[in-house]
């Protein structure tokens, strides 16, 4: 089997068990290490907090298919999480999800007045394809979703 066709292959697998089981598929990510392969499944929920017990009952039901199946051309450890309380930010939907939340996020400039590159605020609103922050000052910016390059929430103790 092509090495995409296995990674195909594993990613609707994943797929279809995080729906059968009530999640999204947030990631899943093949990395390599020399000659260790880990396989990290990301899996999310609008409706509920996801649980140890249920990324452990994800892992044993990918695991036995996994297993059963046989068709990843390496040996490997699967690791099944959460996206966690610094989550990354990948779209505008997210964004919007999370709106009231502080967010750190780097971006490419795009304007002569703000060449900072970077920012951390709290999302405001989301308007087409801009996001809205207030910095801790108060200052408000707004970003071209098409100039972010990476973003994640921010998590403030005592919140």
């Amino acid at each position: 089997m092509e090495r995409a066709d296995w990674r195909e292959k594993l990613k609707l697998l994943a797929l279809q068990i995080c729906e059968r089981n009530d999640f999204e598929l947030f990631d899943l990510e093949v990395i390599t290490s020399g000659r260790r392969w880990l396989i990290r499944v990301t899996l999310d929920s609008v409706q509920k907090a996801v649980t140890l017990n249920d990324c452990e009952a994800v892992s044993r039901e990918l695991s036995s298919v996994l297993d059963a199946e046989d068709f990843i051309p390496h040996s490997y450890t699967l690791e099944v999480s959460s996206p966690g309380v610094e989550r990354k930010l990948r779209n505008l939907k997210d964004f919007e999800r999370f709106k009231g939340e502080n967010a750190f996020v780097v971006y490419d400039s795009f304007s002569e007045k703000d060449k900072e590159g970077c920012l951390t605020g709290k999302i405001s609103s989301v308007e087409g394809e801009s996001i809205e922050f207030e910095k801790e000052n108060g200052v408000k910016s707004t970003i071209p979703f098409n100039k972010i390059k990476r973003a994640k929430l921010v998590f403030k103790f005592g919140k």
